[in-house]
């Protein structure tokens, strides 16, 4: 995994002028295709982000993952993975103070998209 997110740093900063929307890089899997993302503050420089790389195949209950199967062309990775199974009570976001609630919001996308099939990495590059 530490392999796969240098991979990323460095080829990135090569792969890509700072102006690109959408920057390309090849990671040791295939190339994955990420997106710059503008901060609301002024004072910091925009980020990109790599969203949804895989780094490992569906594990099966109990064993151990095997490392992810190579791909041709470019995945898109401007979304995030589903995120692991977990409880949540998307309710109990609604009947939170409004201040939890604003935090929790931002969330949700990752609570309603779950799977086993869970072995995704995010990635942020200044």
């Amino acid at each position: 995994v530490l392999q796969l997110i240098l991979a990323v740093a460095v080829l990135s900063s090569a792969s890509f002028r700072q102006q690109d929307l959408y920057p390309v890089v090849r990671t040791q899997y295939g190339r994955v295709k990420g997106m710059r993302f503008d901060l609301s503050n002024d004072s910091l420089k925009p980020v990109v982000k790599f969203l949804g790389i895989p780094y490992g195949t569906k594990p099966e209950r109990f064993r151990y993952a095997d490392r992810p199967s190579s791909w041709t062309g470019v995945k898109n990775s401007t979304v995030p993975g589903p995120s692991c199974p977990q409880r949540v009570e998307l309710a109990d976001i609604d009947k939170s103070p409004a201040s939890v609630r604003r935090t929790l919001n931002t969330m949700r996308p990752f609570l309603t998209k779950m799977s086993e099939d869970c072995l995704y990495l995010n990635v942020y590059y200044p």
